[in-house]
């Protein structure tokens, strides 16, 4: 729904950004319409990126490219698109605590194919120093994001959404919010 876009925007910067969700694409576009923000939104692969090779000083991925299938092959379409000197930053949920009980959960539900996205091997080092280890100056920052909700429900509702790591799973599963709160 782009809120790194919207935060870039209002900062200043020239941004595109891209999801592979024609709905997100939607929301986000509207989002950034509403608040009056130049963001030049794009359904697209970033596995394939529709976009010229070194025009972006920075590459960010909120939660998005942890759902792709090949993280070598979306690693390499982010260093292509990046000027030399760039910056890239992505976020990714720890395989560890709630997000990784969470991430973990879903695997379950969605019974993934080989060749499929795993979202949880993002969250461990190993596989980050793997994927980015090329970047110049690369490093891990860990950090705790602190989640109040007013109720189980409200819960459920965030982690279900459609860009939540359970709507998928959701899809699939009628008793995975019992699973969840359990």
């Amino acid at each position: 729904e782009g809120n790194v876009a919207q935060a870039a925007a209002g900062a200043g910067a020239d941004v595109v950004a891209v999801d592979l969700a024609p709905g997100l694409v939607a929301r986000g576009r509207a989002r950034s319409e509403a608040c009056g923000l130049a963001v030049d939104w794009r359904v697209g692969d970033a596995e394939s990126l529709s976009l010229d090779d070194a025009c972006f000083d920075c590459v960010a991925s909120n939660f998005g490219i942890i759902r792709a299938r090949d993280p070598r092959r979306v690693v390499d379409e982010l260093d292509r698109v990046l000027r030399p000197g760039g910056s890239v930053l992505v976020t990714a949920w720890a395989s560890a605590g709630l997000m990784g009980r969470v991430l973990r959960l879903a695997a379950q539900v969605e019974d993934r194919s080989p060749g499929g996205a795993r979202p949880e091997w993002w969250g461990r080092y190993e596989g980050v120093q793997l994927a980015f280890s090329r970047f110049p100056g690369f490093e891990v920052r860990d950090s705790s994001l602190r989640w109040r909700f007013a109720s189980a429900d409200a819960i459920w509702q965030e982690l279900a959404a459609p860009s939540g790591p359970l709507a998928a799973a959701a899809r699939r599963d009628e008793r995975l919010r019992e699973r969840l709160m359990d």
